[in-house]
């Protein structure tokens, strides 16, 4: 285990919805004093503040020196805007030989490796005598750790998140420390070893994201069909979840579909987004993905009627609306932007 992850400097970049509980989580597992974070938005670091965590005053301050940099960014747009930089002045560059970026961000796989490359190719090892961002040291390597979380904001707190984990072995293990802090079993915490790729744990939860927005749309179909044969559905969801079909989003969120809950705890533009990735996968690879593209299609609708909105289940409220009975109300309150 290295005593630089172990011991040394953990910057969180994001504190957010996700990131705010991360950076909580770390500080009550780390040394005193390890764990620094830094978010370009004014509201968030005071949050951060007020929740007793230390805030640097820069992006740059919070990078420069650290042993392991925690990326917990919106998407994979923040992500590469972030390794390529401004005017390629990154300041990634202020890391230093020997660190370990572990992104936490549900990023494109492809975005993943570009960035573990430019991390392994040419890279700084220290910093320059005044540290800025640009400055080229020692050339050194960087290695990068692709964890995308499941859990939520409660996982995230409690230690209780499911991390999919794609690097190779050495960096892993540098970063293990974290990985079993936010995924403790105690907890009810997972670390799932996708493959020593740093894109690998990345593509890992996105087929686990589109099989979930698939099953939530099948799901609410077979709801429907049942509904407009007569049969109770609160009753149908129980009958279902204890068949052969049972599952997570049954046993978990069937009622939830029924009464019409949105479930807002993720946008449904990043929804769209995550389910576009993948077909881009499928694509590069020649793979037929006809159910991918339809369970994109129904978001992409979903998105375009509800606006980037957040709520998992809204592809949920679409179809209801659509295959409602003629004069059979649909929910008071399934308005666009609800």
């Amino acid at each position: 285990m290295s005593e630089r992850a172990a011991g040394g400097r953990i910057a969180v970049l994001g504190l957010g919805r996700m990131g705010l509980p991360v950076a909580g989580r770390l500080a009550s597992r780390m040394p005193p004093g390890a764990v620094t974070g830094f978010d370009p938005l004014a509201e968030r670091r005071a949050a951060a503040s007020a929740a007793g965590l230390a805030v640097a005053a820069s992006a740059e301050a919070a990078v420069r020196g650290a042993d392991v940099l925690v990326l917990v960014l919106p998407g994979s747009a923040e992500v590469e805007a972030l390794v390529a930089g401004a005017e390629g002045a990154s300041i990634l560059n202020l890391l230093e030989a020997g660190a370990t970026v572990l992104d936490l961000t549900s990023t494109d796989p492809r975005v993943a490796e570009r960035a573990a490359r430019a991390m392994a190719i040419g890279r700084p090892g220290r910093a320059g005598s005044e540290g800025r961002a640009g400055d080229v040291g020692p050339s050194g390597r960087v290695g990068w750790v692709g964890a995308p979380m499941g859990g939520g904001v409660a996982g995230a707190a409690s230690g209780g998140l499911t991390l999919f984990v794609g690097g190779a072995a050495d960096d892993v293990g540098r970063v293990r420390p974290l990985l079993d802090a936010l995924a403790d079993p105690v907890a009810g915490g997972r670390v799932e070893l996708a493959g020593a790729g740093p894109g690998d744990g990345c593509t890992a939860k996105l087929l686990v994201n589109t099989l979930w927005f698939g099953q939530v749309a099948a799901v609410a179909e077979a709801l429907q069909i049942g509904r407009d044969r007569g049969l109770d559905r609160s009753r149908l969801v129980g009958l279902l979840a204890r068949s052969a079909a049972g599952g997570a989003v049954l046993e978990g969120y069937g009622q939830a579909i029924v009464d019409d809950e949105p479930l807002a705890v993720f946008g449904l533009d990043r929804v769209v987004e995550e389910l576009e990735i993948v077909r881009g996968l499928a694509a590069d690879a020649g793979t037929d993905a006809r159910i991918a593209e339809l369970v994109a299609r129904l978001h992409r609708e979903a998105l375009a009627e509800f606006g980037p909105v957040d709520g998992e289940l809204l592809v949920a409220r679409l179809i209801a609306r659509r295959t409602a009975r003629p004069g059979s109300p649909t929910p008071d309150h399934a308005t666009r932007g609800d």
